[in-house]
């Protein structure tokens, strides 16, 4: 005889997106950063005011440093996507702006 017990736990995902960071060069938000949990995928993608996409990752452990390519990003306003899904395939979409404070 043989017993299984299987937990499943599914937790909604947790989102928090900050709306300014300041890449200065102080140590301190120096990066826009989600703060995520319990997601299965995710990408993330910053576009500039012409609507061209300067960031893009799929890791929520990478944000953006407020650069374009190897040059400095100009202060203003930029718009984020978050496409993310839970572990039970849902799918999620989150369209915001954000600004960059030198």
């Amino acid at each position: 005889m043989s017993w299984s017990n299987d937990i499943v736990i599914n937790f909604e995902p947790v989102v928090f997106i900050p709306d300014a960071f300041t890449p200065n060069n102080n140590g301190r938000n120096e990066v826009f950063l989600p703060y995520t949990g319990g997601l299965k995928t995710y990408l993330m993608s910053i576009y500039d005011r012409w609507g061209e996409k300067i960031f893009e990752t799929s890791s929520t452990t990478e944000g953006w440093d407020g650069t374009v390519g190897a040059k400095t990003a100009m202060e203003g306003v930029y718009v984020y996507r978050l496409q993310y899904s839970d572990f039970k395939n849902k799918e999620y979409s989150n369209v915001g702006t954000l600004h960059l404070i030198r």
